[in-house]
């Protein structure tokens, strides 16, 4: 049997990320929380917390945007060097993808 070919996985800051699935983001005492809608109540297992930082990026993340992009506007608005707001940007969006909150889709 011949190997199949691995598709390429292009690396996550070349891809635009976007908010998917439907979701109810609310501040409430300073901390920004994000509730995904599913269909059962017995989905409702998780509340995402998001520091200042993150709830920057998800406000940003309204319209698709580029994770370049989103470390720009992170190294504008907060103390931190391009590159950790960088790194930390690419971390927080691979684990709002894996919660299901964003996607990530090569850019155009």
């Amino acid at each position: 049997m011949a190997a199949r070919p691995h598709a390429i996985i292009p690396p996550v800051s070349s891809l635009t990320f976007h908010k998917i699935g439907e979701n109810v983001t609310r501040r409430i005492a300073g901390e920004t929380l994000v509730v995904p809608i599913r269909a059962t109540a017995a989905q409702l297992d998780s509340i995402f917390v998001l520091n200042e930082p993150g709830a920057t990026i998800w406000t940003l993340l309204d319209i698709p945007r580029r994770a370049g992009e989103l470390a720009q506007a992170v190294t504008e608005e907060f103390d931190v060097t391009v590159e950790s707001a960088h790194t930390d940007v690419l971390r927080f969006l691979e684990r709002l993808e894996a919660a299901g909150l964003v996607e990530g889709q090569p850019a155009e």
